[in-house]
């Protein structure tokens, strides 16, 4: 713009001039009036506005009541009661058992904490000092005290300045959300599901391009433009889906049903101790409760840990404050899952397994069709009448029993051809499977994505 430079200092200088933060002050009088006595875990995006936090809080609550997370356990800036400025360091593992064990009574967090962590177990009150823009990581945020082994309702405040164009947006997208939750309500119990799926259905950047135009709004079309941009966020095509996608069910808790797969976290387990044993980790299961040190190829996400103790792999078993469960969507299962669909050997000798087990991708080559189921696998294996597919939860059940043997194999005496022939054959078996699986695939085809061959067979050639 012309005369930048001036509009820059004018900005310095009304930044300069401001010696007290209301909005700290704010947060202060909500912990006093509404959170009095409890602990109260904090969210904003900015390490500034952590140290402004800390610092009021330690001059009203003293020097012990609270830590804090970021992305290099370090704080700088904090102010104490005495006038001195300075820096503060803690692990973040050190931090979430404190406050999880009522060592400290805050919890200031930016993003850094948003995912990976239980903080459930002392605390049901969070406070959003600022808003990103994007919903779902406010989402991620409650996720940390709303989760399993929470007894309390909880409590969310959130803070805004109500004269700005950004409040504004907020209200007219909360008010968008609660209508499409509304809309939505005979096709979940759970509220927190609903809202996340609903969400997760928005493009990539679309809530940050909402609010990065409302800029250039004049505060009287707001309303109006707000409509013209958000037309196709959560409209009639959204709830069609989501009603598509849980079948009017009155809950996701689909456990006992028919042609439900019989598995749970616990089946998860054995692959996740596989994974930590592929990257030179030996993990200790004690009583049900894994604890490992992470794999270092592991460690590029803010909400991992370096070492983890009393992880839990099931719902209905002691779950430790330390620990926490642990499932699909956790940081440390995505690593593992990323890393083993990057591994690319199509052929394995194991243990235990009676005949060969093919494992095959089934898809669709057609990519444009909508049908929200894009893919699943199926596996094919040998008995008396022949080949015989298995569904992907078979598979799995099966594979969770088997054991990779230590000693090596003298290939020499591998008979590949007949391999190939068995392979051919269970392909045919598959393809010849695949109408029964309904699939809403236009051109379906079936793609080889690993080959287990009984160690036994091997031996026998």
């Amino acid at each position: 713009m012309e005369d930048e430079a001036a509009h820059l200092n004018d900005l310095i200088d009304a930044a300069s001039a401001v010696k007290t933060e209301t909005r700290i002050h704010r947060v202060i009088e909500i912990i006093e009036s509404r959170f009095s006595g409890r602990s109260v875990l904090l969210f904003t995006e900015y390490k500034r506005t952590q140290a402004l936090l800390m610092s009021a809080l330690i001059d009203r609550f003293g020097d012990d009541c609270v830590g804090f997370i970021n992305g290099d356990d370090r704080l700088d800036g904090v102010t104490l009661p005495d006038g001195r400025v300075v820096s503060k360091s803690a692990r973040r593992e050190d931090v979430c058992e404190a406050f999880n064990s009522g060592g400290i009574r805050f919890l200031i967090s930016t993003e850094a904490g948003g995912e990976g962590i239980d903080l459930q177990y002392r605390c049901n009150a969070l406070i959003h000092v600022d808003l990103p823009w994007n919903p779902m990581r406010l989402h991620q945020r409650v996720g940390r005290l709303n989760r399993y082994g929470q007894t309390q309702t909880v409590e969310v405040v959130s803070l805004r300045n109500p004269d700005t164009v950004e409040s504004m947006i907020w209200d007219k997208l909360e008010e968008k959300i609660a209508n499409i939750m509304a809309a939505l309500g005979s096709a979940m119990d759970e509220p927190e599901d609903l809202l996340q799926l609903v969400l997760g259905m928005a493009s990539p950047g679309f809530f940050e391009e909402l609010f990065v135009g409302a800029a250039a709004v004049p505060k009287d079309r707001l309303a109006g433009w707000f409509d013209s941009q958000t037309l196709t966020f959560g409209g009639a095509s959204a709830i069609d889906t989501v009603k598509t996608l849980v079948g009017h069910a009155q809950s996701f808790d689909l456990s006992g049903l028919k042609d439900v797969p019989p598995l749970d976290l616990p089946d998860l387990l054995p692959f996740f101790q596989g994974a930590l044993e592929h990257n030179g980790r030996r993990p200790k299961l004690d009583a049900g409760l894994l604890s490992f040190k992470t794999p270092e190829r592991w460690l590029d996400h803010p909400a991992i840990k370096r070492d983890y103790k009393d992880l839990c792999f099931d719902r209905s078993s002691r779950i430790s404050a330390e620990g926490g469960l642990i499932g699909v969507g956790h940081p440390l299962v995505t690593r593992a899952l990323d890393q083993a669909d990057r591994m690319e050997s199509v052929l394995s000798y194991v243990n235990g397994l009676s005949s060969p087990l093919l494992l095959l991708l089934a898809s669709d080559r057609v990519t444009d069709g909508g049908a929200h189921v894009r893919r699943t696998a199926l596996g094919v294996v040998q008995d008396e009448a022949g080949p015989t597919v298995i569904r992907d939860w078979e598979v799995l059940k099966l594979l969770n029993g088997l054991e990779v043997p230590r000693a090596a194999l003298d290939k020499t005496r591998i008979d590949a051809s007949q391999m190939q022939s068995w392979v051919r054959e269970a392909k045919l078996a598959a393809a010849a499977y695949l109408p029964k699986l309904d699939l809403p695939f236009s051109v379906p085809e079936l793609k080889e994505l690993l080959l287990l061959w009984p160690l036994e067979l091997a031996s026998k050639a």
